[in-house]
């Protein structure tokens, strides 16, 4: 019997959850920049009309990013996992980003092995609860990743 987790790629949804993450430290400048809105200037010149606006724009992609970078941290916060060890291997991974590998995984009292099967889990549990984007990845896999999955 085949179930629904079965067909998760689970490869591709580890590349989508690490490129966004990836991205959190530009999310978190563009999120907290201030907004220079200008007064819009008039002269008497006839020019053609712009059906663009930048100052809406900027707004618009201020507050996306805004979205996305909160959205980060609550999928972050809301991670279960023993004792923590998701929440924590994924803050040091992309938000703080001060440790080695080798101090995460010494900190967490555990070997090399256990800290990559632990941070795979708590990638896959941050795809499945990060709301803003589907970060799942349903594709068929590859003969490579279906060869990777029996080893």
């Amino acid at each position: 019997m085949k179930l629904l987790l079965d067909e998760l790629n689970e490869e591709k949804t580890i590349q989508n959850v690490n490129t966004l993450l990836e991205n959190y430290d530009r999310l978190k400048r563009i999120a907290h920049s201030s907004l220079d809105l200008k007064s819009p200037k008039f002269d008497d010149m006839p020019k053609a009309q712009s059906i663009k606006n930048p100052s809406e724009e900027k707004i618009v992609r201020r507050l996306q990013a805004k979205q996305e970078f909160d959205a980060i941290n609550k999928s972050i916060e809301n991670l279960p996992g023993e004792h923590g060890r998701y929440r924590y291997i994924l803050k040091q991974l992309y938000i703080y980003r001060t440790r080695p590998i080798e101090k995460i995984y010494r900190e967490l009292h555990i070997e090399k092995d256990a800290y990559s099967k632990l941070k795979r889990e708590a990638l896959l549990a941050f795809a499945e609860s990060f709301l803003i984007e589907d970060l799942l990845d349903w594709s068929p896999k590859t003969e490579i990743e279906q060869k990777s999955d029996r080893i």
